[in-house]
């Protein structure tokens, strides 16, 4: 009888613990959904990428509310049918950023596009954007087009480069059910005069920037560099002036660190013909961070890509940083909100507990009876 009640006793045990364990594994996944949500936080990770995303958020200890992606250049067909991208975000609960281009890698122009002879290419866009539950998408058109890395560079182009945003935001706002949120998004600095490729208060929802920690040829330091992204032309201070003028609220639509050489301690650095940057830099991330707060930035993006990705062995100090900025802002802030579920998964795990703790008094009652019997197999009840 005792090696009966031992066997029994045992296999309450196991049972009972793949219960605590059970339960245990389905609280801590629940738990990595129960991560406060910053609801101005957005980052990239890579295209398609949708996994990525749960790494940065235990990362950072903040969920994003945002994730970016964007169309390929490649062709008109690319451009107007992003399904790849689109099925790798399919069922994920971040409203999607989208960076949409205005031009194929060749082949098109600003000025073509202006007559609206590319109108129909960004209606196809716009039904396939709601057919896959992107309605309320957030459009980036054309971004950075102060810049030269993109076909769609509009200096010296910028009536062709209005009248060809009106026709693109009008055509996607004609498909029935769309209710995208357009952000026009130059890039930090420049001589560029920008209010005059500003397509009008009826064409943008939002108005933004991209900024990075990044210069060329010689880096001043971290404070010194902000400052420098704050005030110079076409800089954080005129951006805040431009929005407050049009009554838009702000995006940053792409902000992280910069690439090229650093020095330690993101100090001052020259090389001749590189960009240089802070590095490691979480001065620019608290600088940043202070800034959009007092500005009342509604999106901010953070680059979780390449130099500027964060993890526990690179760029540590900047994921402090963000750990800093993020967290105790996203804990007290209402209208933060965490998913359903929170309190709940408690008496589970003690209920499991108990059962445990149960098994193992039942088994220690049914092995005192049983060695205390007088017959094999026969309990006296006392």
């Amino acid at each position: 009888m005792l090696r009966r009640s031992v066997v029994l006793t045992g296999r309450i045990v196991v049972v009972a613990l793949i219960f605590l364990s059970a339960f245990s594994a389905d609280a801590a996944a629940r738990a990595a959904t129960r991560v406060p949500r910053y609801p101005v936080l957005g980052v990239y990770v890579g295209s398609g990428q949708s996994a990525k995303v749960g790494q940065f958020t235990r990362l950072v200890r903040v969920r994003p509310t945002y994730v970016m992606e964007f169309t390929d250049s490649t062709s008109w067909a690319t451009i107007s049918d992003p399904s790849w991208q689109l099925e790798r975000w399919k069922g994920t609960p971040y409203t999607m950023i989208w960076g949409v281009s205005m031009l194929p890698t060749s082949g098109a122009t600003l000025a073509t596009g202006a007559t609206g002879a590319y109108d129909a290419y960004y209606r196809t866009l716009a039904a396939n954007f709601v057919a896959a539950g992107a309605a309320g998408a957030v459009i980036r058109l054309g971004w950075e087009f102060n810049g030269t890395s993109f076909t769609w560079a509009a200096a010296g182009q910028s009536a062709a480069f209005v009248a060809y945003w009106q026709h693109v935001v009008t055509a996607m706002r004609a498909v029935p059910g769309a209710r995208f949120t357009f952000v026009w998004d130059p890039n930090i600095g420049g001589d560029l005069p920008l209010a005059a490729y500003y397509p009008g208060n009826a064409f943008v929802d939002a108005i933004g920037m991209d900024v990075y920690d990044s210069e060329w040829q010689t880096y001043p330091g971290a404070t010194a560099e902000f400052a420098k992204l704050t005030n110079e032309p076409n800089g954080l201070s005129w951006l805040a002036s431009f929005a407050s003028l049009h009554g838009k609220p702000i995006q940053i639509p792409e902000w992280g660190l910069g690439w090229g050489p650093s020095a330690p301690g993101s100090g001052p650095i020259t090389v001749k013909g590189s960009e240089v940057s802070g590095g490691d830099n979480p001065t620019f991330v608290s600088l940043m961070s202070s800034w959009m707060t007092a500005n009342h930035v509604t999106e901010a993006t953070y680059w979780d890509y390449g130099t500027s990705a964060v993890s526990n062995t690179t760029n540590t100090k900047t994921l402090q940083a963000l750990r800093t900025a993020l967290v105790p802002i996203a804990s007290g802030t209402p209208g933060v909100t965490r998913t359903s579920g929170g309190s709940g998964d408690g008496p589970l795990v003690l209920v499991a507990a108990a059962v445990v703790v149960a098994a193992v008094g039942a088994g220690l009652w049914s092995f005192r009876r049983s060695w205390r019997s007088p017959g094999r197999h026969s309990i006296t009840a006392r």
